[in-house]
């Protein structure tokens, strides 16, 4: 396992119970995540792909799901780390981000006081600045943080999900199709803010658009049917593929 590796992926197999049948999601995936990277998860729906992200910080297991295989996280087994240490290390924002029933401050400071432990008001409005201003925020809602974050447009509170979730300092943020429900212009804004934020955190977010990945991707993995397909840097994957699964995606999904 290479120094600079974020994930190492051995074997992972997962399972979800639909009643008396198992259901196979994930099926022997093994795979190297580098470090310093936007890495792109790939796929068709039900391909596998959130089942992927929601294992690299366990929160498959509210899922009742039944893991076998080795995750290592800059060689730390994360089935033997303490879940909570390894949730605040690898932070995920849903698909369908939530904005908590209270004002835009205390949506991220709330998380701060439950999850870090701070209690100084000062030190908490500080980092409510300086999250909302990294998820490039802060000048839309610098006037009204008190005001309930409801308020906010989709794309808005996809930010300021993005925003509470960097709040905590996390190594990795995993993102799950972070403009599935957004109009265009908030799309390219979150976009832009991704972008901006690989210099400081590595990010892993799934996707169905081809184009997405083009944009943003600089290592991708292809899921089809629970299997990985292909991986390895984008300008590889994405300009040269070797299989016709991900061919036939390429030239269908846009």
């Amino acid at each position: 396992m290479s120094r600079d590796t974020l994930f190492a992926i051995r074997e992972l197999n997962v399972w979800y119970r639909q009643g008396k049948r198992k259901l196979h999601v994930l099926k022997n995936i093994s795979a190297d995540i580098p470090e310093g990277t936007i890495t792109v998860i790939l796929g068709r729906s039900g391909s596998g792909k959130t089942t992927f992200l929601r294992t690299l910080n366990r929160l498959v297991e509210i899922y009742s799901a039944e893991v076998k295989g080795e995750v290592y996280f800059k060689d730390r087994n994360i089935f033997e780390m303490n879940v909570y240490e390894l949730r605040s290390k690898v932070v995920m924002v849903l698909q369908r981000p939530v904005a908590l029933p209270l004002s835009i401050r205390e949506n991220i400071a709330c998380f701060l006081r439950s999850v870090k432990k701070i209690r100084d008001k000062k030190v908490i409005d500080r980092k409510v600045e300086e999250s909302l201003k990294l998820a490039d925020l802060w000048d839309e809602v610098r006037d009204r943080l008190d005001q309930p974050a409801s308020s906010l447009s989709g794309g808005q509170i996809q930010r300021l999900a993005i925003a509470r979730a960097l709040a905590l300092e996390p190594e990795v943020l995993l993102l799950d199709e972070p403009t599935a429900h957004l109009d265009p212009e908030s799309s390219a804004k979150v976009e832009e803010t991704i972008l901006k934020l690989r210099e400081r955190v590595n990010i892993i977010l799934v996707t169905h658009s081809v184009e997405q990945a083009r944009r943003l991707g600089e290592y991708v993995l292809f899921f089809d049917e629970g299997k990985l397909i292909e991986h390895g840097y984008a300008e590889e994957v994405l300009e040269k593929p070797r299989t016709e699964r991900l061919r036939k995606f390429l030239g269908i999904y846009k």
